[in-house]
């Protein structure tokens, strides 16, 4: 029997006038025959090209499109200085520019007490105007003014030069090689915020209509009874490196964790990271939408003072570790959005491991939040359990931190992006590192880092937003103005 390549050799494919009379003659057995091989071939050449397509697919990101995102409180101050609230965090985050982003190199002295630092070239903030040194060295200026600044504790002993538009040369009481974490302050801008007088910081409409030099820049603000309800964002096309590849980033705000389930579900909103798992532990979404739990770098931790005796002997700790399940309080706090840190609970030592160590008791002081008051409390009852007298004490969030900065606490529990520890403490015992229930529309096709820094950075790699590759002439279709 010849071959089958023999076949195509010698039985030559029909003439193109052959095909023509066999398609425009009668249909018979062989002109059906060669409608099928064709329809065939086809179809089998289509499976082969989607086959390959999607085994060499890769997401690529999308330039363009509109996201609305929901959040809980209307902003107040879009200032780095000023701003306290998760909301005005984030805003912050997307539209100022922090010292370690912008920065090309830095240097420490032999002495350890100066530490200069050399800034990119070509920075602009989001009006054109150029970000220089002179920037760095007014924002530390303002930092240090204990009538507008939150964190001039800190910079309060820190003195600042500039001695050319890229270099700014900090110079330090003491050497501090931790100095490296403190520059990720945001950076304001001289030319708007010097003509403004201290009495007048707060009130200026530059903290609602702020210039900054991150990835987005505020387009416009709405008012909902006086109050601002929306901020629209926009691509920075000033931004340093790669642009935001989101044309537009509405924040839409919501009084409460009600009247925000409620515009999630009406798909009001796109995504939100604002709905607390509680929230979401006792109602139901609808089937349109997805939640995923995303991991932080935030993390609760027990921090105690060079001079406490109670936590200060690794065998202790170690105890303590094993007494307690740090799992159940991930779930009684955040039903379970979370990961335990550091040296897990034994089952086989468990509420014992700490009778077994002479423990004194001690007292734990806390910032008076809600979610942070349940750990401590949490943790303490674990404790008291196995047989340790453990108390808790709550502050207000400014006693609390005048408190730390003063060395006050033996022994105090916080969360990690929210608090800046004073170089006196130290962890003791890590609890558990944070995460967030991330909620979307299935229809929007983000595609999100693998961690957040905190809820109030969340944004700082905006630049990253992602859609799929298979679904971008739908997300195109739905955002034509969006390119």
């Amino acid at each position: 029997m010849a071959s089958f390549p023999s076949f195509l050799i010698t039985k030559k494919f029909p003439s193109p006038k052959t095909l023509k009379q066999l398609l425009s003659g009668p249909l018979t057995g062989l002109s059906a025959l060669f409608y099928g091989v064709f329809f065939a071939i086809c179809v089998i050449l289509f499976i082969l090209l989607v086959t390959i397509n999607n085994h060499f697919l890769i997401t690529v990101p999308a330039r363009g499109g509109n996201l609305t995102e929901g959040v809980i409180g209307t902003p107040h101050f879009i200032n780095p200085l000023l701003a306290t609230t998760e909301t005005d965090r984030r805003l912050v985050s997307l539209v100022y520019a922090n010292l370690s982003d912008i920065t090309d190199s830095y240097t420490f002295s032999p002495d350890g007490k100066e530490v200069t630092v050399l800034l990119k070239p070509n920075l602009k903030f989001d009006d054109g105007k150029p970000l220089t040194s002179n920037d760095v060295t007014f924002t530390v200026q303002k930092m240090q003014d204990v009538t507008i600044s939150n964190v001039s504790g800190y910079w309060e002993n820190i003195a600042v030069e500039n001695p050319d538009s890229q270099t700014v040369v900090f110079m330090l009481p003491n050497a501090d090689t931790s100095f490296i974490s403190r520059m990720s302050f945001y950076i304001l801008p001289k030319h708007i915020w010097e003509p403004i007088t201290d009495d007048a910081f707060e009130t200026a409409k530059q903290n609602l209509h702020p210039v900054g030099a991150g990835a987005f820049k505020v387009a416009s603000v709405a008012y909902t009874n006086d109050l601002p309800s929306t901020v629209v964002l926009k691509r920075n096309s000033y931004a340093l490196g790669a642009k935001a590849l989101l044309k537009t980033l509405t924040i839409a705000t919501y009084a409460n964790q009600s009247d925000l389930f409620n515009a999630v579900s009406a798909e009001d909103v796109d995504f939100t990271y604002s709905l607390a798992p509680e929230t979401l532990a006792t109602s139901t979404l609808p089937s349109s939408l997805n939640i995923s739990s995303v991991p932080t770098t935030s993390t609760i931790n027990l921090y105690h003072s060079s001079t406490d005796t109670a936590l200060s002997n690794p065998l202790t700790v170690s105890a303590i570790s094993q007494a307690i399940d740090k799992q159940a309080i991930i779930d009684t706090v955040v039903y379970g959005y979370g990961t335990p840190s550091g040296v897990l609970q034994n089952p086989a030592t468990a509420g014992t491991a700490a009778k077994k160590t002479s423990i004194n008791g001690f007292s734990i002081a806390v910032q008076n939040d809600p979610q942070l008051l349940l750990v401590a409390q949490t943790f303490a009852k674990q404790l008291q359990a196995a047989g340790v007298n453990v108390s808790v004490k709550a502050f207000d969030p400014g006693a609390f931190q005048r408190a730390a900065a003063a060395g006050t606490f033996a022994v105090f529990l916080a969360r990690s992006s929210d608090t800046a520890i004073p170089r006196q403490y130290s962890i003791a015992l890590p609890l558990y590192t944070e995460a967030l229930p991330y909620v979307f529309n299935t229809t929007t096709h983000t595609v999100i880092s693998n961690a957040l820094e905190s809820p109030a950075t969340e944004y700082e790699d905006a630049k990253d937003w992602y859609t799929h590759t298979d679904k971008l002439w739908k997300w195109f279709r739905n955002n034509q103005n969006g390119k």
